[in-house]
């Protein structure tokens, strides 16, 4: 009797020993396959936890799927064998994590499966932000970021458009240069204004706003002047400038005669055509402005047209043109753009019979 009962509880110790085991087993079996289910419902308890921890927890029972690689390169596509409900919530808190175009985290999970996950995950999560912080560094932006900008402080030409074309319109303008529009557009009226400032400057004459031409914006670089009132031409350096009480108000690139020989036709009171030779220069001196045409007036002297002239003296006078070059181009007159010209006659700066010009 003794025995049996011995027996019997000896069998029973067993018994509830290997229970026990079997349970343990099936614990480990849970926490092993089905860790993610685990681990997010922890995490699942508190939605607004960062990421970070989440990523990493799900990782680390990566071991386990170290053996199925194929379990973890398909952790990316979000198609494995865990519940639907844990992989949806581990894969959303990873996306809103890391949402740059460069889509770091997939293969920071998928080159190191056999690694500790846990450290490979989080250097992933890691990752992610400094490779988005650094795409916009010097080293990376210069291949990476578009064409360039009017911000980019690089040279500005015509085509250009933006916000810092217009804050040069509006410095230039403000100095006194000509600028027809301040639109933030870089046209020819502004090219103009620059070859202005460029030749008070003595920078070459280029038309652009580069980092020199900038400089003598910024510096608010303006001619001086010889007159207290009237108008200055300065041959040298081919500019117009109107001057009251000794200041500049307004500087205009000018294009005067080049210098070159060139013939003309003359008819004659008997009908004949005779050809004249003369030298394209424009005279030095005061006058008196004299005369003026309201009207775009062709030359007697088959020369081509002028714009609204006001003369000097003989032939010679301001006239606007549409092609006004930074360097001597005319036949002896003081060609500025139409614009310019217009700006002349409404200004009541260039009145016949008051206004005195200097050309030097």
């Amino acid at each position: 009797m003794r025995m049996t009962t011995r027996r019997t509880r000896a069998a029973a110790t067993v018994s509830a020993a290997t229970a026990a085991l079997l349970l343990a087993a099936c614990g480990a079996q849970d926490v092993a396959s089905e860790s993610p289910t685990a681990t997010p419902t922890s995490t699942a308890s508190s939605p607004t936890v960062d990421p970070g921890p989440a990523t990493p927890t799900t990782s680390s029972t990566t071991p386990s799927t170290s053996s199925t690689p194929s379990t973890t390169t398909s952790e990316s596509e979000t198609t494995t064998e865990e519940p639907t409900h844990s992989r949806t919530r581990t894969s959303t808190a990873t996306r809103t994590h890391s949402q740059s175009p460069t889509e770091q985290p997939a293969p920071a999970a998928s080159s190191t499966p056999s690694a500790a996950p846990s450290s490979s995950a989080g250097a992933g999560d890691d990752a992610e932000p400094s490779a988005s912080s650094s795409s916009p560094s010097p080293s990376s932006s210069s291949s990476t970021q578009p064409p360039l900008s009017d911000d980019d402080g690089k040279t500005l030409a015509m085509g250009a458009s933006g916000p810092k074309v217009k804050a040069a319109q509006e410095r230039l303008q403000s100095l006194g240069y000509f600028v027809p529009a301040v639109d933030g557009s870089y046209g020819g009226g502004t090219r103009q204004a620059v070859y202005a400032i460029q030749k008070v400057a003595g920078l070459p004459r280029t038309g652009e706003i580069d980092k020199a031409t900038q400089g003598a914006i910024d510096r608010g670089v303006k001619p001086q002047t010889r007159i207290s009132t009237g108008i200055e031409i300065d041959l040298r350096r081919q500019i117009l400038v109107v001057v009251q009480n000794g200041r500049p108000i307004k500087v205009m690139n000018a294009s005067s005669g080049n210098g070159q020989t060139f013939t003309y036709p003359v008819k004659g009171d008997d009908g004949k055509t005779v050809t004249h030779t003369a030298k394209a220069t424009t005279p030095t001196g005061t006058w008196t402005l004299y005369n003026e045409r309201d009207e775009l007036w062709k030359s007697t002297l088959e020369l081509g047209t002028m714009y609204r002239p006001k003369y000097i003296t003989g032939g010679i006078a301001i006239h606007g043109s549409p092609s006004v070059p930074p360097t001597p181009a005319s036949h002896g007159c003081i060609r500025v753009t139409n614009a310019g010209m217009d700006w002349l006659w409404s200004s009541g700066n260039a009145k016949v019979g008051s206004t005195k010009v200097t050309v030097f």
